[in-house]
């Protein structure tokens, strides 16, 4: 159905024929001695912390008991040098490692308590490429008028994607009690690690995480942990979704 959409809506030729510029600036910064070495995961000799010109995102989670016989040892290290890199093949001889479209992904054994999988997206402030150009190429294609105000919705919703993202950075979040040291981040700027957690939830149910960074740093630098039901637990993204997994009538 997406392909069908792109097919009679001409996505391809809309794509083509947009400035190069952004196209010119993700090869390039893919190409950068931080993102080549990133690929090396923890083994990355140019790891560093947040620093305070960089942007955060942290994701909200949910926290869940692994099942027994899970993949993993008995009991849930926090440390590499057990692991062997993989990309989702062979056996691992700890915490198993695995690496997911450039993001180093650190997932623990189970040993009967509550785990949870921390993903964070590190970018760098502001963009480098001229974003003038980029949003009236948009505001031309779609046909708006010079609005000052829908052109600063379109530079609005357009800047995530144009900004540059941080390999090799981890970050410490505070959680529940704990300090947990996650990342370092990959080629694309994202980090996921599981990790243990302590179930020391508030009134609604929920743990705080809060990002132990720089205080000029910005971005979203608070999550929150929701825990599963001992039945398990769903996301329902959009009706669309919902109709096609479920079968129903769009009517």
């Amino acid at each position: 159905m997406q392909a069908e959409t792109r097919r009679q809506r001409q996505f391809a030729e809309t794509e083509t024929s947009l400035q190069n510029v952004v196209l010119t600036k993700g090869l390039l910064s893919g190409l950068s001695p931080q993102s080549l070495l990133s690929r090396l995961g923890p083994l990355n000799p140019m790891i560093s912390p947040i620093k305070s010109d960089d942007i955060v995102w942290l994701f909200d989670n949910t926290a869940y008991i692994p099942q027994a016989g899970a993949a993993g040892t008995a009991t849930m290290s926090k440390f590499f040098p057990l692991g062997r890199i993989s990309r989702s093949i062979g056996k691992s001889v700890g915490p198993k490692l695995e690496t997911t479209m450039g993001s180093w992904g650190y997932f623990p054994p189970t040993n009967g308590e509550w785990a949870a999988e921390f993903s964070f997206a590190v970018f760098e402030k502001g963009v480098k490429c001229n974003i003038v150009d980029v949003v009236a190429e948009i505001a031309r294609k779609v046909g708006l008028a010079d609005d000052q105000q829908d052109m600063q919705t379109i530079e609005e919703r357009l800047t995530p994607f144009l900004l540059d993202v941080r390999p090799a950075r981890d970050i410490t979040v505070k959680h529940g009690g704990l300090d947990l040291k996650l990342g370092p981040t990959g080629s694309s700027g994202i980090a996921t690690n599981g990790q243990p957690v302590r179930a020391d939830k508030d009134d609604d149910g929920l743990v705080k995480g809060q990002a132990v960074v720089p205080a000029a740093v910005t971005g979203i630098l608070s999550m929150h942990t929701y825990f599963a039901g001992p039945d398990g637990w769903g996301v329902i993204s959009g009706m669309f979704e919902v109709h096609v997994l479920l079968g129903l009538d769009a009517n």
